[in-house]
């Protein structure tokens, strides 16, 4: 039941599921493109700090089972989770939806946020991160580096993670170089800044000094950023995964009706 038009009486007001504060229908269209555009960024805001967490947590516990060293220092992980992951939490509130919002089906009353393609999507890239981390904090102690530098090296390949998630989890229906490409600003901006504040961190001496960072060597750089790459890898994966089995499911449905 709808109530239109801009002065409806407060009994229609009162029993109405939708108001309309003029008398055009199109504000019902760009009203329902607008609440899908919100709920989906909403949903990504909530597979990024879920999964960056999932990893976190991953990460510690696989380091434990293995008789390493914590991986990350209590001040790293304050870091992670609240300066460059909020650095890139923020831009995802911006997104304008992937495209084809209005061609979507309507959602069930009680559909759920972390549905069962959002574990996927979480799930697959961290615990790439967390076995990533505690194999990188290995190799460092291996070679002799100390238990600073190679919590400095997990800190770093947890922002890089952070870096090619997000760019993966900005849009689920398509492949991330597609919106990288057609310039999404918001998400640039998100990334360089924790990037930013990270180059900060490692060269810096007073964040060095809180932090307990210091600058990689080229080996360290070139294996995080392959470790990144794999979670970028990894990440479009279990998206065409997801894609595939929605495609399945929508081919079958038309088959069967």
């Amino acid at each position: 039941m709808g109530a239109i038009g801009a002065m409806p009486t407060d009994v229609a007001r009162g029993a109405a599921d939708l108001i309309l504060v003029d008398d055009n229908f199109a504000s019902i269209v760009a009203g329902v493109e607008e609440g899908r555009v919100t709920f989906t960024n909403i949903r990504r805001i909530a597979i990024f700090l879920l999964a960056t967490g999932m990893a976190e947590i991953g990460m510690f516990l696989v380091a434990i089972a293995a008789g390493l060293p914590l991986p990350l220092a209590a001040v790293q992980l304050l870091w992670c989770n609240l300066v460059t992951e909020g650095a890139q939490t923020v831009t995802l509130a911006f997104g304008r939806g992937q495209g084809g919002e209005l061609d979507q089906k309507p959602r069930r009353a009680g559909a759920r946020l972390i549905d069962w393609s959002a574990l996927v999507l979480m799930l697959v890239p961290a615990l790439l991160m967390a076995v990533f981390a505690a194999m990188l904090l290995a190799w460092e102690l291996a070679r002799g580096e100390s238990v600073d530098t190679a919590r400095s090296s997990v800190l770093l390949a947890t922002v890089l993670f952070q870096n090619a998630f997000v760019l993966s989890t900005r849009n689920e229906a398509a492949p991330c170089w597609r919106h990288f490409l057609r310039g999404d600003r918001w998400l640039l901006v998100g990334i360089v800044c924790a990037l930013t504040l990270q180059v900060a961190a490692m060269t810096l001496p007073p964040l060095q000094a809180v932090l307990g960072t210091r600058l990689p060597d080229s080996a360290t750089m070139i294996v995080c950023i392959g470790g990144a790459g794999l979670t970028l890898a990894a990440s479009e994966l279990a998206k065409g995964f997801v894609l595939w089995i929605r495609r399945g499911r929508a081919e079958r449905a038309l088959a069967y009706p």
